[in-house]
């Protein structure tokens, strides 16, 4: 066999054959270790030169620190201008407005006179479970008869107002109507009036509604006010650890039994490790027979909270008669 065709055997046509040098292995880190000390050399002067840049502005600041505070404070006395001249205008082209009877107030939000010495505000004496007015007589922690009968599963319920005149109508304008500014209203109420619960308090729940009644009506009243209340006491708010799992019909004529028939194990919790070893305060709008507070603190205890408080807008005074 000639010398060519011995070759053409000793490679296969399938086999590709070696072009060019291989670089050992040795040869392969020696040009890995010469472009890593390459980049090295490049960064060391980005590096010094960014150390010079902070160092010159250091120095800087230093220099003219005064300059710069005084700079700081004009543009703080510029922005207040601003802010102070923008509310006039706007007070004079939108003169703030009382939210019952819409007339012109001293301020955006504020009740005139007259419908601030009508709000029905809930005073002392009043019973120390569930708030409801007392006679002049009463002593200090009594409680009524209803709560020493039939206790509820709250611990301590305050409201602001009585469910009456003013209040109601700030109630239904808020609750029915949509007006979220009569929520930050109510919550200062709210706030005066329970400010011993919200000192023990860890967070505040509102009570919740249904997801098909929430997507319909388009807000929770409820977490109007906790949201608000949480703003003025410094107290976290949580809307998610609380939820009605079923529809329930409207309380509106119902007893106290119906309505506790109506919601028993309506409520769940989301979270019970967020609840376990905590005081919660619920927050609602109104107080009726108290069966919705009821049954939301049963299923907060439940969950392993060591107390549940609560704190409405509003009160019915007389529970049978209510239509809400």
């Amino acid at each position: 066999m000639p010398p060519q065709m011995q070759a053409r055997r000793k490679f296969p046509r399938d086999q590709a054959q070696p072009q060019g040098d291989v670089l050992d292995e040795a040869v392969a880190q020696k040009i890995v270790a010469v472009l890593a000390g390459a980049a090295t050399g490049l960064a060391r002067p980005v590096e010094q030169r960014l150390a010079m840049i902070r160092s010159s502005v250091g120095r800087i600041r230093a220099r003219h620190a005064e300059h710069i505070e005084a700079f700081q404070r004009s543009a703080k006395r510029c922005s207040r201008w601003l802010t102070a001249g923008w509310r006039a205008a706007r007070d004079v082209a939108f003169p703030a407005r009382c939210p019952i009877t819409h007339l012109p107030t001293h301020a955006a939000g504020a009740l005139q006179a007259e419908i601030w010495a009508a709000t029905p505000f809930i005073k002392t004496p009043f019973c120390a479970a569930c708030g409801m007015p007392l006679e002049a007589q009463a002593m200090p922690f009594a409680k009524c008869g209803a709560c020493e009968i039939d206790p509820h599963r709250v611990e301590r319920i305050r409201s602001a107002c009585a469910y009456q005149g003013v209040a109601r109508d700030i109630t239904l304008a808020m609750k029915h109507g949509g007006d979220r500014n009569l929520a930050r209203i109510g919550a200062v109420w709210m706030r005066a009036a329970g400010e011993d619960l919200l000192a023990e308090a860890d967070f505040l729940a509102p009570t919740p509604l249904h997801w098909s009644r929430l997507a319909a009506r388009g807000y929770n009243q409820a977490q109007w006010l906790a949201t608000a209340l949480g703003r003025l006491s410094g107290k976290p708010v949580r809307a998610d650890l609380l939820i009605r799992r079923r529809r329930t019909p409207s309380q509106g004529g119902l007893s106290r039994l119906g309505r506790q028939r109506n919601v028993a194990g309506a409520f769940a919790v989301t979270d019970r490790r967020a609840i376990a070893g905590r005081r919660v305060l619920l927050v609602d709008d109104v107080l009726t027979t108290g069966a919705t507070l009821d049954a939301c603190a049963l299923t907060l205890l439940r969950a392993g909270a060591i107390g549940v408080d609560a704190i409405t807008l509003a009160r019915v005074v007389r529970p049978e008669i209510a239509t809400i």
